[in-house]
């Protein structure tokens, strides 16, 4: 959290002066430059092994199917252990692989190859991906 004499002082940095008679207004725009700056970094967090961090009690395919159509993805194929899905109408956009078998030795491997595409594909972080699909509505 910013306060206000942070604040003063980093609209004093950008301005080239000092922190002295700056209002908490004229001081705003540094404040929001800043909290800009600190969401980026956060959204650029990117996992190693982003299989390391699914849990298929939590990340059911129910909920990686409601993310992905909440978020632009259409499923274009069904088989008997994995979903395509693809972003938008367009045939050249970002494809995936969904895992529908939960039980399956291989399934938290294949959901954080879909993570790492969708984090791509829509510039966010593998957590912030999970953190969707959590709470997704099944």
């Amino acid at each position: 959290m910013i306060d206000l004499p942070e604040a003063r002082a980093l609209a004093a940095r950008a301005r080239g002066n000092t922190a002295d008679g700056l209002t908490a207004l004229e001081a705003l725009p540094a404040v929001v430059e800043a909290l800009a700056g600190e969401l980026d970094r956060a959204r650029s967090l990117r996992l190693e092994r982003p299989a390391d961090a699914v849990n298929p009690q939590r990340h059911t395919p129910d909920r990686v199917r409601a993310f992905l159509g909440g978020r632009g993805w259409r499923q274009v194929a069904e088989r008997e252990t994995y979903d395509v899905w693809q972003l938008g109408d367009d045939e050249l956009a970002g494809a995936v692989l969904m895992s529908t078998k939960p039980q399956a030795s291989d399934y938290a491997k294949r959901l954080g190859i879909l993570l790492a595409v969708v984090a791509r594909e829509h510039g966010t972080g593998e957590l912030a991906v999970l953190a969707e699909i959590e709470a997704a509505d099944a």
